[in-house]
């Protein structure tokens, strides 16, 4: 993972009032462990538990001095009745803001599938996240306090659907506390790499990989699904309990972010949720969502298609529902034809 660093980062002030502290005293005690990008985080989540031991002496809520909140910032407290880090999770939860981050979000998405892995990222006695370092795993823990970006009291950038469950905009902050600053989250607007791959391997670990046959350059992906290698290796990442490949659509010729004739948003990130084989009708479909939770493929098999019928037994099978949830399947044929880039962790 590479960060420009230059101009990134401003030597943080102390945040001290009568209901908040950065415990600004042990931030320094622990200087010698920082690591990461930016040197940004900590080697041990020890930091954590004297943090936790202060606050809770002085009556006092956790404020990130190496990420203050912005103006429009709010606690999660008092947006949400019962705000709580997860609640149940699904692939579902994880609803693009209006940051325009589709690449993280369907890395978080589909993060979902690994729900044990996804629980141990977060240290629950603070709002503290354990990543992987490439390209040894090294572990590092980040701290991030319960501030988030609102307006009219609702969250501005990446949500759960679910209300009150805060492991995605967590995640999203976390990626702006590392980059320095929610606005530079899109790897394509920004002098930073932190792609699909990069998110899932901080964090479940593994080293970051991608297939890309789009333009044409990567010449491995269109090997791969000439000799028949391309699928297998999608279905053994999605068998996988440790590895999630994510994707992105082509550009096309409409440009960037905006719905093609197919019913696809454009260069725009989809997490892939699954897959499903029926030999007895020569089928092979794959299950993707959309990060905004809407819109959807309007091709064979997506929801309103006739194939539905056509094969009632592959409805009945797939428990088919016709919702505007940003689900779909779609043949093999048609992600080729339709997708240009995998990315995933290599665990």
């Amino acid at each position: 993972m590479y960060i420009i660093e230059a101009t990134y980062v401003d030597y943080p002030a102390c945040i001290e009032d009568d209901k908040q502290s950065s415990c600004r005293n042990i931030l320094m005690s622990h200087s010698n462990q920082r690591i990461g990008p930016r040197k940004i985080g900590f080697k041990t989540p020890d930091i954590v538990n004297d943090l936790v031991g202060e606050l809770k002496s002085r009556n006092l809520k956790f404020v990130d001095e190496d990420f203050p909140p912005r103006s429009d910032c709010v606690r999660a407290q008092d947006l949400f009745k019962k705000p709580a880090v997860f609640k149940n999770i699904s692939v579902k939860d994880a609803i693009q803001g209006s940051l325009g981050d589709c690449f993280l979000i369907s890395s978080i998405s589909g993060a979902a599938l690994r729900p044990n892995l996804l629980r141990r990222v977060f240290i629950h006695c603070l709002y503290a996240l354990t990543f992987n370092l490439e390209p040894n795993n090294e572990k590092m823990t980040l701290l991030i306090d319960d501030y988030f970006p609102a307006e009219n009291g609702r969250l501005k950038f990446a949500h759960s659907d679910d209300v009150g469950e805060l492991w995605i905009s967590l995640i999203e902050k976390a990626i702006a506390k590392l980059v320095g600053d929610y606005e530079k989250v899109n790897p394509l607007m920004n002098a930073h790499l932190i792609y699909p791959s990069n998110i899932l391997s901080l964090l479940f670990g593994g080293r970051a990989k991608q297939l890309e046959w789009f333009t044409g350059r990567d010449s491995e992906a269109k090997e791969k699904m000439k000799n028949g290698t391309f699928w297998p290796l999608i279905e053994k990442l999605l068998d996988s309990a440790t590895s999630v490949p994510v994707c992105a659509t082509m550009p096309g010729e409409e440009g960037s972010d905006l719905v093609n004739s197919k019913g696809l948003v454009n260069y725009h990130g989809y997490s892939l949720l699954g897959y499903r084989k029926f030999p007895e009708h020569d089928l092979k479909l794959v299950n993707l969502r959309n990060t905004w939770g809407r819109t959807e493929y309007n091709g064979p098999w997506s929801d309103n298609s006739s194939e539905w019928d056509k094969y009632p037994d592959v409805k009945k099978s797939l428990k088919h529902e016709n919702t505007d949830d940003g689900c779909f399947w779609m043949t093999y044929e048609a992600f080729e034809n339709c997708f240009g880039v995998i990315w995933w962790n290599d665990r």
